[in-house]
């Protein structure tokens, strides 16, 4: 089984994993946190 994986550099686009999916990316490791507009400030149980 072939498996391709794509690998992002840090920079700010909305769509990052679209592009990484068009060039044939199996799989797309994304930094969630800094590629979102939104971060979790109101969500508790993370990280103790």
């Amino acid at each position: 089984m072939l498996v391709r994986v794509a690998l992002i550099q840090m920079r700010m686009s909305d769509d990052i994993g679209k592009k990484a999916a068009k060039a044939g990316a199996n799989i797309a490791c994304l930094p969630e946190l800094f590629t979102t507009t939104y971060f979790p400030r109101g969500m508790r149980g993370w990280g103790g």
